[in-house]
Order: structure tokens, then C-alpha cells, then sequence
């Protein structure tokens, strides 16, 4: 980015942490993925059980198999899971991780974090359960208040995971929201959270950059 969007963008990161500080969240700004990589690693301490939600953003970053190979932490992934028995398992085992890390499909300028889920297991760690959870986002999901977090969500970040993850959804194929209610349908949660009722327990980093959905 040249210098003008650069100076725009320090101008609104700053306001966006000054708000997810109001709201009991701690806010980190890295400059690039490899500061945002930097950060995270100094949240983990040693004998720490880290799971995760799914998230392109953090898939981005690279750091799924350094943590996997990281003798002094423990993991947890529920994709490992090769039943719906035994993912929904490692899904309520994640609840008990010291760490849980996933990105948000938006926030706020206000510093509110918008959340949409199929199964629920992403929104569930980050409402209750794992003593942290650390968040990843890069600019492209900062929006201006809820009503465009939610048509970010619908007819941008849905569209774009049902393509990842070929799900049988009108979004898929037209790359717009329809409400649908079939089987596969991205949008059975949607979860604001406005506050954390836990001081201190979320922590978001905001990359300053575009990654992720």
C-alpha cells in the first residue's frame, strides 16, 4: 500500500484497538503476517493445549504445523476427527484448551465482533470455554457498523468458504446471500460479541494487511 492508505490505516487501527479495549478485549496491531505470527507465538506459554475453530486467516500465517511440532505445547485439531462422532468429540474437547485461536468474519469500527457458523464449534470457543482466545484479522474485515459486517458476511466471506469447503449453498454458485435454510447452510449461528464478559480473555491481532476471508 502506498503511504496515504498506510497512514489511513495506522489512523483506524488505532481507533478500532482504542474500542475493543472499552469492550475488556486486548487489541495487538502487526504491521505484516510475520509480526502478526510474532505476536501470537508470545501469547502460548509452555505446556499450553491449543486447539482451533478452522480459519483460512490462521491456515495463512502458516503456524498450524509449527505448533504440531512444537514439543513444548499440546494440540488439539478436530479435523482429526474421522467420524462426526469423533469430530464432535475434539470439538468439545477444545472447550478445554488453554488457547483457542480463530479469526472473525468482521469488526467494527466500534470494536464488535461479528461471527457467523454452520456447526457452531468456531463461536462456541470463543463465547465459552478456552481460558484465551486469540484472534486473527486483517484489514479487509474491518467494517463500518453491524449492518455491513453482515452484508460482508453473507455475500463475501460465506460465498467464498462455501467455495473452500464445497458446500451445497445457492452462495457457492452466485456469490450472493439468499437465507437459505438447506441442509449445508453457513449461516445457522450468527454471534455478536459486543463485550467480553471475561476481562482480558480475547485478544486481537490486527494484521495490516489483507488475509483471509
Amino acid at each position: 500500500m502506498n503511504k496515504h492508505e498506510s497512514q489511513y490505516w495506522d489512523i483506524t487501527l488505532k481507533t478500532v484497538s482504542e474500542n475493543l479495549k472499552k469492550r475488556q478485549m486486548v487489541p495487538f496491531i502487526a504491521e505484516d503476517r510475520k509480526e502478526a505470527k510474532k505476536i501470537l507465538f508470545s501469547l502460548l506459554q509452555e505446556g499450553n493445549l491449543v486447539a482451533w475453530g478452522g480459519s483460512e486467516t490462521i491456515s495463512e500465517l502458516g503456524i498450524i504445523d509449527e505448533i504440531k511440532e512444537n514439543k513444548s505445547l499440546k494440540y488439539i485439531d478436530r479435523l482429526d476427527g474421522k467420524t462426526p462422532d469423533e469430530f464432535n468429540t475434539l470439538c468439545l474437547e477444545s472447550l478445554q484448551s488453554d488457547v483457542f485461536l480463530m479469526s472473525s468474519n468482521a469488526l467494527t469500527r466500534s470494536g464488535e465482533l461479528v461471527n457467523v457458523d454452520g456447526k457452531g464449534n468456531r463461536v462456541q470457543g470463543l463465547i465459552m470455554g478456552p481460558k484465551s482466545v486469540v484472534i486473527v484479522m486483517g484489514i479487509n474485515k474491518i467494517v463500518n457498523d453491524l449492518e455491513s459486517a453482515y452484508s460482508r458476511i453473507r455475500n463475501v466471506a460465506a460465498s467464498m468458504n462455501a467455495i473452500r469447503l464445497d458446500k451445497k449453498t445457492p452462495c457457492k454458485t452466485t456469490g450472493k446471500c439468499f437465507e437459505c435454510l438447506v441442509p449445508e447452510c453457513m449461516c445457522a449461528n450468527i454471534v455478536l460479541t459486543r463485550f467480553s464478559y471475561v476481562k482480558d480473555r480475547i485478544k486481537v491481532i490486527l494484521v495490516k494487511e489483507s488475509i483471509g476471508f
